[in-house]
């Protein structure tokens, strides 16, 4: 199954409705911020993935990749090929969410500023809102 802007926009609603106040605790403490805790999806981009079917080994590879940061490679800048499923744009929207919850806001804070017209935090280019995505 091909993972759409549709479908991560979709399910990223659905999570910040189920959790809009919830902050990563390890971004809170400037900790490298984990795909799995404890087997089970701890970060809202892993959240997402999951119930729109990553498995968790698939999460697991992703805390154990090497990336700029070290061990816990950034959403956009992995090379897993199971992402290869994840639409660019939908990719990019993961990435933003993830910034946004790396850097300390809450589930609500982040998606709803992915998804506004207005930004309020981010910068950056948002493909996700063009309406081809």
């Amino acid at each position: 199954m091909q993972i759409t802007v549709a479908l991560v926009r979709a399910e990223l609603e659905r999570v910040a409705a189920e959790r809009p106040d919830h902050r990563d605790g390890r971004a809170a403490n400037r900790q490298p911020c984990r795909y799995l805790t404890g087997g089970e999806p701890s970060c809202l981009v892993a959240l997402v993935l999951h119930r729109l079917g990553v498995s968790v080994g698939v999460l697991r590879a992703l805390d154990h990749e090497v990336g700029r940061r070290g061990a816990g490679v950034r959403i956009n800048e992995s090379r897993h090929p199971a992402l290869r499923r994840v639409e660019p744009a939908a990719l990019a929207l993961l990435a933003y969410v993830q910034r946004m919850q790396d850097s300390g806001h809450t589930w609500g804070q982040a998606v709803e500023d992915a998804l506004s017209e207005k930004r309020r935090y981010g910068r950056f280019a948002r493909p996700w809102m063009t309406p081809s995505a």
